[in-house]
């Protein structure tokens, strides 16, 4: 688009063609479109007050879990609770960690449309921070609707930036095709 050339005698047979210094700002409207599937019912996953530790044995990559009884539960959390080193990595390494399983109990959460379109529009912003934060917006247009067996409501959102497209290049002296 700015190129630093310009065309002389287009009559004859051959363009004479001058280079000279361009400079310029190139911009464009582009166009950004995210959307999310929002679950109208949702299973979360609850502590029931339940839990199991376990003493976890670490040689080299050798593990060896001690504990009493197996775990029982169909849904649990694991969390390292402590870690003991006893011999640096390097030479092959004994660990012990504290094991934690705490039984989950799954439920259902049931969101009316209204929060599942606010938790489609928050997860949209999410996703498109950078690209808000960074360039100009002119427009932003958000749509809901269900998905045709209505058991999730579909987000869409497109935002309209005005952005710098310009390539910037030196041309050196001798160098340019014309």
């Amino acid at each position: 688009m700015i190129t630093g050339k310009v065309v002389l005698d287009q009559d004859q047979d051959q363009d004479q063609v001058l280079l000279v210094h361009a400079q310029g700002i190139v911009k464009a409207r582009v166009w950004y479109q995210r959307a999310v599937k929002v679950p109208l019912v949702k299973t979360k996953m609850i502590p029931t007050g339940n839990s199991k530790k376990s003493l976890v044995l670490q040689l080299g990559k050798h593990v060896l879990n001690f504990q009493f009884g197996d775990i029982a539960y169909n849904h649990y959390d694991k969390k390292t609770l402590n870690e003991f080193s006893i011999l640096p990595r390097l030479s092959g390494g004994i660990q012990f960690n504290i094991v934690e399983y705490a039984e989950m109990k799954p439920t259902k959460e049931f969101l009316d449309i209204e929060e599942a379109s606010r938790e489609a529009e928050a997860e949209l912003l999410l996703q498109l921070k950078g690209i808000l934060k960074e360039k100009k917006v002119t427009q932003k247009k958000m749509e809901y609707m269900l998905d045709s067996d209505q058991t999730s409501v579909i987000g869409s959102m497109i935002i309209e930036v005005i952005e710098d497209i310009g390539q910037k290049r030196e041309i050196k002296y001798g160098e340019e095709k014309i």
